[in-house]
């Protein structure tokens, strides 16, 4: 980028207007200064989409891609034939911390099971097993899925209950039916600071139900992230106003969201952020944040 610069400069070019533009420059070549060169660069530049670009300059701001991971040793530690069961999805969101600005949530050192983890000497092997099982379920492998969310079908397509976990495994008709339609479960997720990474997995999936604290698990043990709880995808309204019968393409879809974590205690004061920063990840979702206290979830 210096070198585009000083190009610029050595060649009396102050400020680049937008759209298609030339340089040309004489080469400086010390090796035949009896010859000239010339050199012809095409830039293009564009308006920032920002109103205040200089406010957050290393922002990132997009595509949102996303991964699914599989691991085999999951399936092989937990007996189980349906990946989904621990399956773990990450998505790298933009707009973090120009929406929550210096806030963090900090692990919560009233609750028990945090306390086990983070606390006392006694912690360290607690905190290497989670991090050994963290290192498992977002492992790379070739069964993993990887892609850009570009619109709300893509989210939809995420949160289907999929298909045949390996190449040959037996379905019933009954979960063929279900492979391309919404799954009404319940995630527990953590915002990660070290990333940007959205970290979520099935609340009740049999591999994680044994540990201390999920959140930890998808935090990798981290002291500190943006924030943490629980959400489930629903029909707009609730689910008693959706019918099989539907497409889901033909459903208006809605994310409900809480701070329902014991670990991190998220700020309920803060939710108005949590669902400023998904509906600008993720617009054409109606996003609904509520506290974990609320009768309305």
């Amino acid at each position: 980028m210096q070198k585009l610069l000083d190009l610029f400069s050595n060649s009396g070019v102050n400020e680049v207007p937008f759209g298609w533009r030339f340089v040309t420059r004489p080469s400086t070549s010390l090796q035949r200064p009896h010859k000239a060169h010339i050199l012809h660069s095409q830039v293009e530049s564009a308006p920032a989409e920002d109103s205040n670009p200089k406010a957050f300059p290393y922002d990132f701001n997009g595509p949102i891609r996303y991964s699914r991971h599989t691991s085999p040793t999951a399936g092989v530690l937990t007996n189980l034939n349906e990946a989904r069961l621990y399956a773990t999805w990450k998505m790298y969101l933009k707009g973090i911390q120009r929406i929550f600005g210096e806030e963090q949530q900090h692990w919560n050192q009233n609750y028990k099971a945090a306390q086990t983890i983070f606390q006392g000497p006694s912690s360290y092997p607690v905190r290497q097993g989670i991090k050994t099982a963290h290192d498992i379920l977002y492992s790379r492998t070739t069964e993993n899925g990887f892609g850009v969310i570009e619109g709300v079908t893509d989210i939809v397509s995420i949160l289907h209950s999929g298909g045949a976990s390996r190449p040959n495994q037996h379905q019933s008709d009954h979960q063929k039916a279900l492979s391309d339609r919404v799954k009404p479960a319940i995630y527990t997720y953590v915002i990660a600071i070290d990333d940007s990474s959205f970290r979520f997995s099935e609340t009740g999936a049999a591999f994680f139900v044994d540990f201390a604290s999920k959140h930890a698990l998808h935090s990798k043990c981290s002291e500190h992230v943006w924030y943490s709880g629980e959400f489930h995808p629903r029909p707009k309204g609730g689910w008693d106003k959706f019918s099989d019968d539907q497409k889901d393409s033909d459903v208006e879809w809605e994310f409900v969201i809480d701070n329902n974590s014991g670990t991190y205690a998220p700020n309920k004061e803060l939710l108005p952020k949590l669902k400023e920063l998904l509906e600008y990840n993720f617009p054409g979702f109606t996003i609904l944040a509520l506290d974990r206290e609320d009768e309305v979830w």
